[in-house]
This record gives C-alpha cells, structure tokens and sequence, in this order.
C-alpha cells in the first residue's frame, strides 16, 4: 500500500522510474490488440451475423475449457459442475457443426 492516493500517471512514472523496461510488454500488448481488432472487424464484415455469434460464443467456451485444463479455473462441486462440462461441449459441438454445415 502506498500512503498517498496516486493517479495513473504518477504510478506509471513511478513504475518507469523503477524498470523503463515494462514498457516493452506494454507496447506489444497494445500492437497485438490493434491487430486483432483488425481481423475481428474484418472477419465480422464477411460473415453472416448468425455465425460471428456463434464464433463468439465458442470462443468465450474454448477459452473456459483452456483455462479448465490449464489449472487455472475449477469446475462447479456437485451437479452444476456436470452442467458446466456438458454445456461447454454442447457450445463448441453446435459451432463445429454449425461450421461443417456451411463448408458444404
């Protein structure tokens, strides 16, 4: 805890006076994320609404079984854990067949 209230600018000279190299992650974080805008909004302009909703939600569903399998997040005690396995499943069946059915 620092004893006075700080803003954001003076805890970033604060954190530069202390290792200007933390600038660097920084940086390649925001160019990755100006990228990736790019493509989104790119790949949103050339697929159906239908199926970037879809692609949405199996993102936010294979981003929920990563962090399961990588430890960083539990599954529910009990009988919701089950749901929670199941509906992660069932979102990213629906999509793969949701993507097979137009592939064809």
């Amino acid at each position: 805890n620092h004893p006075d209230p700080m803003t954001d600018w003076e805890i970033l000279r604060e954190v530069l006076s202390r290792n200007p190299w933390v600038m660097i992650p920084i940086l390649i974080s925001g160019v990755l994320s100006f990228f990736y805008n790019i493509l989104q909004y790119t790949v949103v302009h050339k697929l159906s609404p239908t199926h970037c909703t879809l692609a949405g939600n199996f993102n936010k569903a294979a981003t929920i079984a990563l962090s399961l399998t990588m430890g960083l997040e539990a599954v529910p005690a009990g009988k919701y854990g089950t749901i929670f396995v199941v509906a992660i499943m069932v979102n990213i069946s629906a999509f793969t067949a949701f993507s097979a059915s137009k592939a064809k």
